[in-house]
C-alpha cells in the first residue's frame, strides 16, 4: 500500500531554555511518541495558520510566529497503522500570552510538556529535530546532518538570539 503524504505546520516555541512539545499516544501501536506541536494544513489554510491552530489546539498556547524563516522536516513515519510521509514547515515562535487556555481531551493527546534545551538527547525527539534545536542552541548535531540551507543557519540565528515578531 502507497503512504499518504501530508503537508503540515508546526511551531519550535522555547521560553525560558525549555521547548514546548506534546506527547501523543499511537492509538494502533500504544507507543508514545514527543513533537513539537503541529499539525496537517487544513483546506484554505497556510502552513503558518496550521502551526498556530495545532499549537492552541494540542498545547493550549496562542503563539507568535516569525513566517520570514522556517525549517523544513521530511519524516516518514507509521502512525495508526499507516506509514506516512510528513512534510513539517517549522517556525520559530515565541508565547503570545502566558495563559494557559483548557485543551479539550482527547485519547491521542496525553498533555503539553517544556523540555529543557539541555535535555534534548533524552527528551524523545528525533534525531533530526534534535540537531535542528542543537545548531540554534550554538552547540554541535549529535550525528552529521549539517544544514546546509542559508537560509536555516540564518533562521537558527535568529532564533538562538530571541528576535521577536512583534
Amino acid at each position: 500500500m502507497k503512504g499518504k503524504s501530508r503537508i503540515r505546520g508546526g511551531v519550535l516555541c522555547v521560553d525560558r531554555g525549555r521547548l514546548l512539545v506534546v506527547r501523543l499516544l499511537d492509538p494502533v501501536t500504544r507507543k508514545w511518541y514527543t513533537f513539537p506541536p503541529g499539525g496537517e494544513r487544513k483546506r484554505g489554510e497556510t502552513c503558518s495558520d496550521a502551526a498556530r491552530r495545532e499549537t492552541l489546539e494540542e498545547a493550549g498556547y496562542t503563539v507568535v510566529l516569525d513566517e520570514s524563516v522556517f525549517f523544513i522536516v521530511v519524516a516518514r513515519v507509521v502512525w495508526a497503522g499507516e506509514t506516512k510521509t510528513y512534510y513539517t514547515r517549522y517556525f520559530p515562535a515565541v508565547l503570545a500570552e502566558f495563559d494557559r487556555k483548557p485543551v479539550c481531551e482527547s485519547r491521542k493527546y496525553v498533555r503539553s510538556a517544556w523540555i529543557s534545551l539541555e535535555n534534548l538527547n533524552t527528551s524523545g525527539l528525533s534525531l533530526h529535530l534534535r540537531n535542528l534545536l542543537a545548531r540554534a542552541a550554538g552547540e554541535r548535531e549529535t550525528k552529521s546532518e549539517m544544514l546546509t540551507n542559508e537560509r536555516e543557519r540564518r533562521a537558527l540565528a535568529l532564533w538562538r538570539y530571541g528576535r521577536s515578531t512583534t
